[in-house]
Order: structure tokens, then sequence, then C-alpha cells
């Protein structure tokens, strides 16, 4: 299982491409939270509020993830990263990739 992060400038935009994953199979389940991030951008510091996509996935779509993503951010460089679940509850395990197969969802 792979839990994926994507900072976005707002609610809306998080809520666009987390639809847009999950109608496309690409994370089963998405979380949306707000933010604060501090950051260094063109040699400045900076600090603006976004929203956070939490997504959980699998390793094998991760590639999909990231092109589909690019697509649709705002961001010129956006946060597109991913780490794999060492632990999961076994249902909920099952329950994301039987998710991201074809047929299985509306």
């Amino acid at each position: 299982m792979l839990a994926v992060y994507i900072p976005c400038k707002d609610k809306k935009e998080a809520a666009h491409i987390a639809e847009k994953l999950l109608n496309q199979k690409l994370i089963a389940c998405a979380n949306i939270f707000p933010s604060t991030s501090m950051y260094i951008w063109q040699g400045k510091k900076e600090e603006s509020s976004e929203f956070v996509i939490f997504g959980k996935s699998v390793s094998e779509k991760f590639p999909l993830i990231q092109k589909e993503v690019r697509r649709l951010h705002s961001y010129d460089c956006p946060c597109i990263t991913a780490w794999n679940i060492d632990f999961a509850d076994q249902e909920y395990e099952k329950w994301v990739k039987e998710s991201l197969v074809d047929g299985n969802r509306k």
C-alpha cells in the first residue's frame, strides 16, 4: 500500500484533483486537510495556506498519479510525494487494492 501526499493551493483544487484521481482509480481514498507551508521559492522565504490531499493507493499507480497531478495542478513545481505503508489493517489494505481494480467502483 502507498500513501500519497499532495499539497494544493486551496480546498477547491484539492477536491478537484482528488476526485479525478478517485474516478480514474488511481487512489482508493483521499483525505483533504488544511495546512500551513513554509518554504524557499526563488530565493525568498514564503509561507502560505494550503490544502493537502492524503491519498491511499498502490505503488504501481504512482507514475500515473504523478502524471495526472502535474496535468491538473496549478503550481509550477507541485509536491507529489509518496511512501510505502509497511503496516496497515489487513482488511483496509485489501479494500484499497480491490477499490483500484476496474469494475469495483461505479
